[in-house]
């Protein structure tokens, strides 16, 4: 029937718009994107010489940027929405909880906005930052494509993780909701290698309660490892809970290399779901034999899955914005949340006025909002970057309410 053909026609355009802005994003992605963009400024070597400075004084850079990498483009895709600072963000999900490298995030944000201000996003950032370290550390240098946006939201919600004592197939499944095969997930846990955790993600899954018994481990971990783990590194006591494990030897740390691969083989993986990829009958076994026996292999593989990785559900073109701080969304994103209006009366009918003032006015007046808190939120994070705004607020105040005016309008944009 005709009805029935327009129907069909109709849902074959939307599927394809669907697609357009699925893949619209990546589309727009170029290599050298900021080339003649920032005055005589190269954007990536000026990113590589920060990036060089702090990987001399501080090799834990290198696992800090992949983490921070992984954990920003597995949620919504690489928007820099993990940087974000304030309630409910990204960033105070209890998984990232212990994400470092946004200092560096930071300080090359810092750098780049002085040669060529609102220029360049900070997710773009992220991804130079991360591939300059990568290669610093031994790993295949690898060309990047830039042009992202920097997404107007986050939200801590949206936060949903692998989990250290998740099986092959469970990890297998997690990654493949974000479009990577078998063999990239196990490519990209490769990451490992200049990793590090701490007692508490093994002591109660391996060491102690394995499979919820107990005084029972884990029969997975070779006995030595965990005879030394329990005497000397990880003892069943509190205070050992923040000590720090390497994922791989001490010796290959600091190196991208397939020496975790290697770890594995011999049954010395730290985290269960490390392990399991080597576990009898998981269909990941071959790649990790592969990779271990194959150093070419896993030099050449892991800058494409970090690539891939990379290009996530980006923001290009006329989406999202070029946030000038890399942790707080730009004035943009904020007007278009909430606007409070608040007025006050200075002179005229001052006694008036005043009796009408009230503590708690808009309690109920904001939705479930509490509008003091939003206020105190933001100005919180104000402080813990400037100081100075103590001062200049207490000058506004004086200045604003020391004027013969009857009324003043303050428009605070409260951010979403």
């Amino acid at each position: 029937m005709a009805l029935a053909a327009r129907t069909r026609a109709v849902l074959l355009v939307v599927a394809l718009s669907v697609l357009g802005l699925a893949t619209g994003g990546v589309a727009q992605l170029k290599n050298g994107f900021y080339t003649g963009k920032c005055g005589t400024n190269d954007v990536e070597t000026i990113v590589q010489g920060l990036v060089k400075a702090r990987v001399a004084r501080d090799a834990a850079i290198v696992a800090q940027l992949l983490r921070l990498q992984f954990h920003e483009c597995a949620i919504n895709g690489c928007d820099a929405g993990l940087l974000v600072d304030g309630p409910r963000t990204e960033k105070t999900a209890k998984p990232n909880l212990s994400v470092k490298g946004y200092d560096l995030i930071a300080a090359i944000k810092t750098e780049l906005e002085k040669r060529c201000p609102g220029v360049v996003s900070c997710s773009d950032i992220e991804i130079l930052a991360t591939r300059d370290a990568v290669a610093l550390a031994g790993g295949q240098r690898y060309a990047v494509r830039t042009g992202r946006r920097d997404r107007r939201q986050s939200s801590a919600t949206d936060v949903r993780l692998p989990k250290e004592e998740d099986t092959a197939a469970q990890a297998a499944s997690y990654f493949g909701s974000l479009g990577f095969t078998e063999l990239d997930m196990v490519v990209l846990l490769g990451a490992h290698t200049v990793g590090v955790t701490h007692c508490i993600k093994i002591k109660k899954t391996r060491l102690y309660s394995y499979g919820g018994k107990p005084n029972s481990t884990d029969p997975n971990l070779d006995p030595s490892d965990a005879a030394v783990y329990k005497k000397f590194v990880c003892p069943n006591t509190a205070s050992s809970d923040n000590n720090i494990l390497y994922l791989d030897t001490q010796s290959s740390v600091s190196r991208i290399d397939n020496s975790y691969y290697k770890r594995l083989q011999g049954r010395h993986g730290v985290l269960s779901v490390d392990q399991n990829l080597y576990a009898n009958g998981a269909s990941t076994k071959k790649h990790v034999d592969n990779l271990a026996n194959n150093v070419i292999d896993f030099s050449s593989l892991f800058p494409k899955a970090l690539i891939k990785l990379s290009e996530l559900k980006v923001l290009t073109g006329t989406h999202g914005e070029v946030r000038k701080l890399g942790n707080e969304m730009a004035l943009a994103a904020r007007t278009r949340a909430v606007l409070l209006v608040v007025a006050l009366s200075v002179l005229g009918l001052a006694t008036g006025g005043v009796a009408q003032l009230k503590n708690g006015f808009y309690t109920g007046k904001c939705g479930a909002n509490d509008v003091e808190t939003i206020v105190q939120g933001l100005v919180k994070a104000r402080v813990s970057r400037d100081a100075a705004i103590v001062a200049q607020l207490l000058r506004l105040q004086f200045h604003e309410c020391a004027v013969n005016v009857r009324v003043t309008i303050l428009v605070l944009a409260i951010a979403s």
